[in-house]
């Protein structure tokens, strides 16, 4: 899955320069990572909900919600938009010196 959102992604940002496309590989990488890292998770929370059942000891028990599932995403989607500003940044660039 990584390998096809990877490829999705180096088509999207195919007219970079020979320059920015070897400085935009890492970013790439991690932004393909993330997608698919981020379907994962957002299958897991539809199937498995924010909330799961925990116990204390023999008395204590309840529902709480999963805080790592909506601090994981959220971390996440902020990183993977931060990637792809990055690169639509050196796209823009690319682009620029191009028309000059």
């Amino acid at each position: 899955m990584i390998k096809k959102e990877l490829k999705k992604i180096k088509s999207i940002y195919k007219d970079l320069d020979l320059k920015r496309k070897k400085n935009a590989e890492s970013l790439m990488n991690s932004a393909a990572f993330m997608a698919v890292s981020m379907m994962e998770l957002e299958h897991i929370i539809n199937l498995k909900g924010y909330t799961e059942e925990y116990q204390n000891g023999a008395n204590q028990k309840g529902i709480k919600k999963v805080q790592m599932r909506l601090k994981s995403i959220i971390t996440w989607q902020k990183n993977y938009l931060s990637y792809v500003k990055q690169l639509d940044d050196m796209l823009q660039k690319s682009r620029r010196t191009d028309q000059e």
